[in-house]
């Protein structure tokens, strides 16, 4: 049973939402009455790639990793989400299973809703399936945006460009320096860049060197 107070943050949470915040409040009650809250530590796995896709989650606090791998088991896709994400948006209409594994790379709280009862509101609610149309679109274009940025045959200056790309996307001012706000693997790094670990390692190293990153505890710091 959800207490008052914590109702009360989910309903808060959604009037903020672009997606849900101009629903009529009967449907807002319902989707709030259908929510429920989590807390999930860093290193816990949220769901599972081929599961039955039967929720859906949004992210208050926290980051989250999201890789997809093909029939080999080799990676083909890693993002990381921030607050204020929506995860599933793929199959979010009509799918049934989970396309891609997610795990916690910080302590977190979601709101976990029904897939059933998204997939209600949206439909039936001509300015909420807008909103989702466009939160779908800025998807699409920040995955095109780092294709773009890594279309270099230089494996060293595609690690440089994603790097670059990544302090764009989550980058957050601490003091003199950004940081990235969760901990990065070389090797993600390295999927990313669609190049080795090795390489990875030898042009942080050399970045480090050059007094333009700071790559400690896995946080990535650009000086």
């Amino acid at each position: 049973m959800i207490s008052p107070t914590i109702q009360t943050e989910i309903k808060k949470f959604y009037m903020a939402q672009p997606d849900f915040g101009n629903l009529p409040m009967q449907d807002l009650d319902r989707l709030s009455e259908a929510t429920r809250f989590k807390r999930v530590h860093r290193g816990q796995w949220i769901f599972d790639q081929g599961d039955e896709l039967s929720d859906v989650y949004f992210l208050k606090e926290g980051h989250v990793k999201v890789t997809a791998m093909n029939a080999e088991g080799d990676l083909t896709y890693l993002s990381f989400l921030t607050p204020q994400a929506i995860f599933p948006l793929r199959g979010i209409l009509n799918g049934e299973e989970y396309c891609y594994n997610s795990i916690a790379i910080t302590d977190l709280e979601v709101y976990i809703v029904p897939v059933t009862e998204i997939r209600r509101v949206i439909i039936h609610n001509y300015a909420c399936l807008v909103s989702f149309i466009q939160r779908m679109e800025r998807l699409i274009e920040r995955t095109t945006s780092l294709i773009e940025q890594t279309t270099s045959s230089n494996a060293t200056q595609r690690v440089c460009q994603v790097l670059s790309g990544l302090k764009a996307e989550y980058g957050q001012k601490r003091g003199t320096v950004r940081q990235i706000p969760f901990q990065i693997l070389l090797k993600d790094l390295a999927v990313l860049s669609g190049t080795t670990t090795e390489t990875v390692t030898t042009v942080v190293k050399q970045l480090q060197q050059q007094n333009k990153i700071r790559y400690n505890r896995k946080l990535i710091s650009f000086i």
